[in-house]
């Protein structure tokens, strides 16, 4: 059977591959949302809790805020397998090994890091919330 030019053993051989790349990158993602998410979480909130304004929910509040952005950015990290199916599905594998994923898997660290940085400045408000989120009240 062939489609696209590819047999089906081809095809199982390439997702084999495509997987291996990626899970195999997995870990050293989420230890690249580590740091720029407690600078985030630090920034945010370290005057609030260096002045002794009180923290609206506590360390459970926090872990459970910690795991819902790991779970996320986990989510966020298998996208990659749409790519993958679309570069095999247009036959685009040659030049995808060469340079696309290296290339996707570089962008996508920094734009995950730069989500990992929000993430945690909005779990510090959450926690410390500012004068302007808390005025009028």
């Amino acid at each position: 059977m062939e489609k696209d030019g590819l047999s089906w053993d081809q095809i199982r051989e390439y997702r084999r591959e495509g997987i291996r790349y990626w899970e195999m990158r997995r870990v050293p993602w989420n230890a690249l949302l580590v740091l720029p998410s407690f600078l985030g979480w630090g920034l945010g909130g370290a005057v609030a809790a260096g002045v002794g304004d009180p923290a609206t929910f506590g360390f459970g509040g926090l872990i459970f805020c910690l795991v819902v952005c790991i779970v996320g950015a986990n989510i966020a990290y298998s996208t990659v397998y749409v790519m993958e199916t679309l570069m095999m599905v247009e036959n685009r594998i040659g030049e995808w090994r060469a340079r696309g994923r290296t290339s996707l898997f570089v962008r996508g660290c920094i734009g995950g890091m730069g989500l990992a940085f929000g993430g945690g400045t909005v779990i510090s408000w959450l926690e410390y919330p500012p004068w302007w989120m808390t005025a009028g009240q």
